[in-house]
């Protein structure tokens, strides 16, 4: 079984927990600028990555 970094751990919970809205937010204008026939999921990975970049 591969160890899951304590730190990575607490980054996923932070950002869920505190930056909740902003993720939201990004997520809005993600839906608003892909395509709507893309996958949801898809979308939503993006918005991550933009977040944390």
């Amino acid at each position: 079984m591969s160890e899951v970094s304590p730190h990575f751990c607490s980054m996923i919970v932070w950002a869920t927990f505190h930056i909740r809205e902003q993720l939201e937010a990004l997520f809005f204008k993600c839906t608003v600028q892909v395509s709507p026939r893309s996958n949801v999921t898809l979308r939503y990975f993006i918005c991550i990555v933009y977040s944390i970049t």
